[in-house]
């Protein structure tokens, strides 16, 4: 399931089901709680956000009593999902003010890069589906890092490396080509691909294995999510 900054009436029903789960949540939402609360807590502001500027004072008019039920948001479910041990995702982006539907939201981050939020969602939708459809949800390769050799103070030769704890990372089986024109497999057999476009329909599709390059040169310009079997799905942007 993805659950898009939404809410539960009863939160029994997380605690007894093993339901996969993605979850993408604003905490500046006033539309669906965050946490726990109630539906459309803030009537009159969802108003005056909602008109033009010129209109604030004519809509500051309007007075709403809107009752809603208890209702308990993606923070409570998250908790109940991880207390049952339940797989899921959960992605937060807290601190950007970020309301209901931030689907067209746009923010700096601290490297001056743009963060659009919409491509965040999906991609980690997509990612977190794939890696279930294929089974590496959860699963990591181990990646041994050598330790640097020192010269010890009293002789001139170097100590033999020795290997250190192993780091748990996730390993890249494909490497792009320039702008994206081309994809390399460096690692695997046979592995499945398919590139699709953003509205999920497949323009390409086949197999590779190790040294093998796949030409994207037919392919139009434009943002597309490739899937490579055993990798999370990326979103690629092919420039000619």
């Amino acid at each position: 399931m993805v659950a898009l900054w939404g809410g539960i009436h009863d939160i029994n029903l997380v605690k007894n089901s093993d339901v996969p789960v993605f979850l993408a949540h604003g905490d500046s939402d006033y539309v669906m709680p965050y946490k726990v609360g109630h539906a459309i807590e803030d009537a009159e502001k969802m108003v005056r956000d909602a008109v033009p500027a010129k209109y604030s004072a004519f809509a500051s008019l309007f007075k709403f009593d809107v009752q809603t039920p208890t209702i308990y948001g993606s923070a409570a479910i998250d908790s109940a999902l991880t207390a049952r041990g339940v797989a899921h995702e959960f992605y937060n982006p807290v601190g950007y003010g970020l309301k209901h539907e931030f689907y067209n939201s746009t923010r700096t981050a601290d490297d001056g890069s743009e963060i659009v939020f919409a491509d965040s969602v999906q991609n980690k939708a997509f990612a977190f589906l794939y890696k279930l459809a294929t089974g590496t949800y959860g699963k990591t390769e181990p990646v041994f890092a050598m330790a640097k050799a020192v010269a010890p103070s009293n002789t001139s030769d170097f100590e033999v490396s020795k290997p250190a704890a192993p780091v748990f990372a996730n390993v890249t089986k494909i490497a792009m080509g320039d702008k994206n024109l081309s994809f390399t497999v460096v690692e695997g057999e046979n592995l499945a691909y398919a590139l699709f476009d953003l509205k999920g329909k497949k323009v390409m599709a086949g197999r590779a294995s190790r040294g093998e390059t796949v030409s994207l040169e037919a392919i139009a310009g434009g943002n597309y999510f490739l899937r490579v079997q055993g990798e999370a799905a990326r979103r690629i942007t092919v420039k000619h």
